[in-house]
């Protein structure tokens, strides 16, 4: 990494900044469809310099580790700072890291490094949910009102499986919340500012319920959504969000490393966000995960994320009957969206789907998917995002995310000198990008 950081010091355009607050704030958690392109080619090329960079934690074979090490070295020179990941499947498990954890120290980032990944955290959300009815805490079609009355005023007759799969109408919170509290202030400085100060939930669910609703029953993603279940669920249980999840999915998926943090202090082993503003590369350690919540805080790991896939998968977590509601697409829209999960057509197996989200927070992006028994998963993380650009080019990233899930079948599903050509899957992200990233 040749690249350097520096701390922002000038003034920006409020035509920037107000872009960036719409759009690469409507980016964070967003997701829409795109495909990844499988380029093995590619890969194969830029072998020789990925072997001597990257930090493999486990590679047996009969995985093509050179062709992963590729493509992690490819997208780490595509402007990325850090890439980590872990694939599991009919082949056993590999897992591997390139780039830096930080800029300042350039202490080579390792496969077991953490990372905030944005909005995975629905799908362990949607979990809660869904054990919260199998308990008979409530049911999916409980209204706010039941549970929170007056919590969304005159619209607390909407249902908690309208919340889980972005159906309610509800309004997204992140941009009112920025534009309102730059109060015209629109330099990177301030920008940091705002995403440094702590959160309440009520404080995110008023700028979301105070824009314009759009019509029920429509796929609208939307964040408040989600805030608005973990304030649900903090009320029907009793108990605090974090401390639900740790009981409810963390221990029993053996998911060690994962929380849901009150503030912007990270572990040490977990990669520093970094974000492109105006030009420059910023450091982003400040920013509190409160502002997230429910939607998007949780911390966590490759291995964890696809210890939580098949933990799911194996009806640790779930019965078969509500992992199957999870997963039953709600409403037609730019993805097949079920609860806190969508699907994408299984590149090893026609006619099947692998199931799970991503997550784009400010400095990263992650993908976490998996075969309908958890027995197969791809997760992976990129931290630097370049937060002045709308749609960036995020090809590298597509391609690794497409030559992981390729290998996870036990047999290749396309020749080598083909693979570069043909796509994979419908992969959604969170920027509007081609070919993988997401939209909004």
């Amino acid at each position: 990494m040749n690249e350097k950081t520096t701390t922002p010091t000038g003034r920006r355009s409020l035509h920037r900044v107000a872009t960036l607050a719409s759009a690469a704030v409507l980016t964070l958690v967003a997701p829409a469809a795109a495909q990844a392109a499988h380029a093995a080619q590619a890969a194969t090329s830029a072998a020789a310099p990925a072997e001597q960079r990257v930090q493999q934690a486990a590679a047996p074979l009969p995985y093509d580790t050179a062709a992963l090490e590729a493509a992690m070295a490819a997208a780490v020179d595509e402007e990325h700072v850090a890439v980590v990941g872990e694939v599991r499947g009919e082949r056993g498990r590999w897992s591997g890291a390139d780039g830096v954890r930080d800029l300042a120290s350039s202490e080579p980032a390792a496969a077991r490094d953490r990372f905030r990944s944005a909005s995975t955290t629905k799908m362990l959300v949607a979990v809660l949910a869904l054990k919260a009815q199998e308990r008979g805490l409530w049911r999916l079609d409980t209204t706010v009102d039941e549970v929170a009355p007056g919590l969304l005023g005159e619209h607390g007759d909407v249902t908690v499986r309208e919340l889980l799969s972005h159906t309610a109408g509800l309004p997204e919170y992140l941009t009112p919340l920025l534009v309102t509290e730059s109060d015209g202030d629109f330099s990177t400085e301030r920008f940091l500012e705002v995403l440094g100060e702590p959160r309440e939930p009520g404080e995110l669910i008023d700028h979301g319920a105070g824009a314009p609703w759009t019509p029920r029953g429509e796929f609208v993603y939307s964040n408040t959504g989600f805030v608005v279940v973990g304030e649900l669920l903090q009320r029907v249980t009793g108990q605090r969000l974090g401390d639900l999840l740790r009981s409810w999915v963390l221990v029993p998926a053996g998911m060690w490393r994962t929380s849901l943090p009150g503030g912007p202090q990270l572990p040490e082993d977990a990669l520093t966000e970094y974000a492109t503003v105006g030009g420059e590369r910023v450091d982003l350690s400040a920013f509190d995960p409160t502002l997230f919540g429910a939607a998007g805080g949780l911390v966590t790991s490759a291995e964890d994320l696809n210890r939580f896939q098949r933990a799911l998968g194996t009806g640790k977590l779930l019965g078969a009957g509500s992992v199957r509601l999870m997963r039953q697409v709600v409403a037609a829209g730019p993805m097949e969206y079920g609860l806190g999960s969508y699907r994408l057509p299984d590149p090893c197996e026609p006619g099947s789907y692998l199931h799970g989200h991503d997550g784009a927070s400010y400095g990263t992006w992650t993908v976490s998917y998996a075969s309908a028994d958890g027995q197969r998963s791809v997760t992976v993380a990129v931290t630097g995002r370049d937060l002045d650009t709308v749609t960036p080019d995020l090809s590298a990233f597509n391609t690794l995310v497409g030559e992981a899930l390729l290998q996870t079948c036990a047999t290749d599903v396309a020749p080598p000198g083909a693979r570069s050509a043909a796509p994979v899957a419908p992969v959604h992200d969170l920027v509007d990008s081609t070919p993988l990233p997401p939209r909004r």
